[in-house]
């Protein structure tokens, strides 16, 4: 067990490194103020949050809610792609103007339709990691939010080390993925640079190459 405490424990203080070099280095660099790029920084900034509450709450021992926020921070980074890379201008627009609580603007495309409308982009590869983390995690992470058989199974029995540390890389991953599209928003390559870097430097807290054949094993 306590080798067990230990490799979480490391991965944990890994990925606070981590998400503290994308925050500082990538995620305050200033963008301009087009709505299209507010829009993105703010899904972003939403997605790193929850990042950082699953590390928090994994330090708690909170484990059932920690692997639930996954969920949030999937859809929150598939919104920040999507809103950079293939949301109408149209649509964009009705986020500009200002909330009337009574009359909200539309909600975003379904993931399954943003997915597709980023992968017909000129952009290749984003889609396709998107498509991949959905494909391995989508029924577990739907039992988590739901408080299906899964949240209950864990919560009876125990969550064993390699799940907790899968979920922690996977939410490092999500934060690659976001890092990289703050870097080419902001249109300095350096940035881009830096976190194709990132990905060698922290690989040890990265999933392997096929990282989420399941949430739950």
């Amino acid at each position: 067990m306590e080798s067990t405490k230990s490799n979480l424990a490391t991965t944990l203080n890994r990925s606070n490194e981590l998400h503290a070099i994308i925050m500082h280095e990538v995620y305050l660099v200033d963008h301009d103020r087009s709505i299209r790029s507010v829009l993105t920084k703010s899904l972003s900034g939403i997605s790193l949050e929850h990042s950082n509450s699953i590390m928090l709450l994994m330090t708690a021992n909170n484990y059932t809610t920690a692997v639930s926020l996954l969920r949030l921070q999937y859809e929150a980074v598939a919104r920040a792609m999507w809103t950079h890379l293939a949301a109408k201008d149209s649509f964009l627009a009705k986020y500009a103007a200002p909330t009337d609580i009574t009359k909200l603007p539309p909600d975003f495309p379904t993931i399954t339709e943003m997915i597709e409308q980023i992968s017909k982009g000129q952009v290749k590869g984003p889609g396709e990691m998107l498509s991949s983390f959905k494909e391995a995690t989508w029924s577990g992470m739907n039992s988590y939010v739901h408080n299906g058989f899964l949240p209950i199974e864990r919560f009876l029995n125990g969550y064993p080390e390699a799940l907790l540390i899968q979920i922690v890389q996977g939410s490092n991953a999500l934060n690659i993925m976001v890092a990289m599209v703050l870097a080419r928003m902001s249109g300095d390559y350096s940035l881009v640079s830096l976190v194709k870097q990132l990905q060698i430097d922290y690989k040890d807290s990265l999933p392997t190459l096929e990282p989420f054949k399941t949430i739950d094993a």
